[in-house]
């Protein structure tokens, strides 16, 4: 295998083989375990693991089920995952008393690779999921910090 052939094209989360076409000896992607140019057969099994479907997409978005979402909430000690603030608590924002409940957030935003899958899934609080919207961070401490800095221009006292 040449340098060519260890090419990858990346579409949302699907990771796909380029390899050299054994009929015509062009690259070609193999997709539904065939060269797209000519067609012929290419054995998955053949390509390196980091081919494969990274996960399966759930291109529909959907909340989760009350028992998923209580799991969740539960794991996370009933708490914002980037404020840490406990879902329930009262604030002031602009003299007016606001509660915080918790938001569904996808980590990495659905609109950059439609991964609707739990394991996607953090709560959030209203507030941290509105001004996080569709950002990307690399690590939860990133989107934190950022989001840290927020809070502290988005007019809120803790009551």
């Amino acid at each position: 295998m040449d340098a060519l052939d260890s090419h990858i094209a990346i579409y949302g989360n699907v990771k796909i083989p380029r390899v050299r076409c054994p009929h015509c000896k062009h690259q070609s992607l193999v997709i539904e375990g065939q060269t797209a140019c000519c067609g012929i057969p290419i054995s998955t099994e053949e390509l390196p693991e980091i081919y494969r479907l990274i996960i399966q997409p759930e291109y529909k978005r959907r909340p989760l089920s009350a028992r998923e979402k209580a799991e969740a909430i539960k794991a996370q000690n009933n708490k914002c995952l980037y404020c840490g603030r406990e879902f329930g608590t009262f604030l002031l924002r602009y003299g007016e008393l606001v509660r915080l409940y918790a938001t569904w957030d996808h980590f990495v935003p659905f609109s950059y690779n439609q991964n609707n899958h739990s394991d996607n899934a953090v709560f959030a609080c209203q507030y941290c999921n509105m001004f996080k919207s569709n950002r990307m961070f690399e690590t939860v401490e990133e989107a934190q910090e950022w989001l840290k800095q927020r809070w502290l221009t988005a007019g809120f006292t803790e009551s």
